[in-house]
């Protein structure tokens, strides 16, 4: 079961002209803003570029799902497995306009699959919402949200 797609990491030395200010590099650990809280680290964070070009980040553990929100715009797509734990993964997108390809959605869908509780099954359900949507619930452990809306779901295959 091999996605070549998966291959195009890119470095995290592209990260300054993704993320907005606030997000520390590695090596600096994990310094405190002036309020108090961690900022969030970019080694929580993997990035992909979809075979359309589009920017896919996916949290590498709990810390990096929820920088994942901080990182995101209001009108990016969010995905995550449904009925189950798995990372996250925001679809950057150049305006709220722009149509994602389903391709996209595939590739993006198989990067939440293959970092679930689904894994090993031939198949998974994500579900998409828009960021705007999609809400850290307080006082829970990091990366647990509430979704108001979703956008839509899809079933993508894991095995081959």
């Amino acid at each position: 079961m091999e996605h070549l797609f998966i291959a195009h990491v890119i470095r995290y030395i592209a990260w300054p002209q993704l993320l907005p200010d606030g997000f520390i590099m590695d090596g600096e650990g994990g310094k405190r803003s002036t309020t108090g809280k961690k900022k969030p680290h970019l080694k929580d964070i993997a990035v992909f570029r979809s075979s359309d070009g589009y920017l896919l980040l996916r949290g590498k553990n709990a810390e990096g799902n929820q920088a994942l929100l901080k990182a995101a715009q209001p009108y990016d797509l969010w995905m995550h497995a449904r009925e189950g734990a798995s990372a996250h993964v925001v679809v950057r997108r150049a305006h709220a306009a722009d149509e994602v390809p389903e391709r996209t959605l595939r590739e993006a869908g198989i990067l939440v699959g293959l970092k679930s509780r689904f894994r090993d099954d031939a198949k998974v359900e994500i579900m998409v919402a828009y960021v705007k949507n999609v809400h850290s619930v307080k006082g829970a452990r990091p990366g647990t949200v509430r979704v108001d809306r979703e956008v839509r779901s899809l079933m993508v295959v894991l095995s081959t």
